[in-house]
C-alpha cells in the first residue's frame, strides 16, 4: 500500500508538471507567434534579410538568412576588423598610384599620407576601393614582411578571421567585394553571418563606424582635408541609426548592413541581401520602421 501510494505521488506530481510545462510551452509559442507576425506579410525587395539584437544575443526574425549570397562592399567590414587589429594605432599609410587605378575615384592623391583610423572611417563612409586596396597592401606586409603578395595575406586573414568567429558562410576573394569576374564576387556570405560580423565589428570597433551615420563627414589626411559622401543617402534619415555600411555590384544586387537603437532601447543590427541599387534603402526603412511599431 505504502508503494502503491508513493508510485501515485509520483506519477501525479509528474502530470502537473507536464501541465505546467506545456502551458509555459504554450505562452512561449504565442508570445514568439506576436513577436514575428509584424513581418510575416511586409513586402521587401531583398532576397534575404536578418535582424538581431546585440543584447540578447538572438535574432528578431530573418528570412533566407543561412545562404550565402554575393555582398560587395559589405566585405570592407571584415577588412575594418582585420586591418584594426593587425596595424598598429600609429601607422600612417602612404596612398601609392597603384591603388588609385582601382575602379572608383574618391579624389585621394599620390603620396597623400594618412592616419589609422582616419583613412579607415573615410573608407567606410565612401567605401573607397582605392584605400582599401592600399590598406590592404600595407597590412599584408606588417602580417608578413617576407610575401610577394601582400594582399592575399591580407584576403587570407579575413578568411582566417571569419573560421574564427564560426561564420562558416564567409568567403574572401578580395578586400573590397569588388567582382572578380562576370560571375565571380569579391564576397560572399549569409545575411546571419553579415549581421553577426557587423555585429562583432560595431562590438569592438564602434569609433570607426561612428562617422558611418553622416551624410557629408569631413576626413583630414596630413596632406589635405576630405569631405566624403556617404554611399548610404537615407542614413540621417533613418530612426536611431548608429552605424551603416551599403554594398553594390552587378552580381551581388543591392545590400546594406545597418546599426540601430530602437524606442524601445533595443540595440539591432539588421542586413539585407539581393534588393536592387534603390530598393536596399527602401528595405531598411521598412524594417526599422516595422521594429520600432512592433516595439
Amino acid at each position: 500500500m505504502i508503494f502503491l501510494a508513493v508510485v501515485s505521488f509520483f506519477y501525479v506530481r509528474g502530470i502537473h508538471m507536464e501541465i505546467a510545462e506545456g502551458e509555459v510551452l504554450d505562452q512561449e509559442i504565442t508570445k514568439y507567434e506576436e513577436s514575428i507576425k509584424p513581418f510575416l506579410d511586409i513586402a521587401l525587395g531583398a532576397d534575404a534579410f536578418a535582424i538581431y539584437d546585440t543584447e540578447k544575443g538572438e535574432f528578431v526574425y530573418k528570412r533566407n538568412a543561412e545562404a550565402p549570397m554575393p555582398l560587395a562592399s559589405l566585405a570592407k567590414i571584415m577588412s575594418a576588423i582585420v586591418i584594426m587589429e593587425n596595424t598598429p594605432e600609429d601607422h600612417v599609410f602612404t596612398i601609392s598610384k597603384e591603388a588609385l587605378s582601382v575602379l572608383g575615384d574618391n579624389k585621394l592623391l599620390v603620396d597623400e599620407r594618412w592616419g589609422r583610423d582616419e583613412l579607415l572611417k573615410f573608407t567606410l563612409v565612401e567605401s573607397s576601393n582605392d584605400a582599401v586596396y592600399e590598406m590592404a597592401s600595407e597590412v599584408g606586409s606588417l602580417i608578413d614582411p617576407n610575401t610577394a603578395d601582400p594582399r592575399a595575406v591580407f584576403v587570407s586573414k579575413m578568411n582566417d578571421k571569419a573560421r574564427e568567429l564560426k561564420l562558416r558562410s564567409l568567403e574572401f576573394n578580395n578586400e573590397s567585394g569588388l567582382d572578380m569576374t562576370t560571375e565571380v564576387s569579391g564576397a560572399y556570405g549569409s545575411a546571419r553571418d553579415v549581421t553577426k560580423l557587423f555585429a562583432y565589428a560595431l562590438e569592438k570597433f564602434p569609433e570607426v563606424f561612428a562617422p558611418t551615420t553622416k551624410s557629408s563627414p569631413v576626413f583630414n589626411s596630413l596632406d589635405a582635408s576630405h569631405t566624403a559622401k556617404n554611399t548610404n543617402p537615407i542614413v540621417e534619415s533613418i530612426n536611431g541609426i548608429t552605424a551603416s555600411k551599403t554594398g553594390f555590384t552587378n552580381i551581388s544586387g543591392g545590400n546594406l548592413s545597418v546599426a540601430i537603437k530602437a524606442l524601445n532601447g533595443e540595440n539591432l543590427v539588421m542586413t539585407v541581401l539581393g534588393s536592387t541599387f534603390d530598393d536596399r534603402f527602401t528595405d531598411i526603412s521598412t524594417l526599422s520602421e516595422v521594429v520600432n511599431k512592433s516595439n
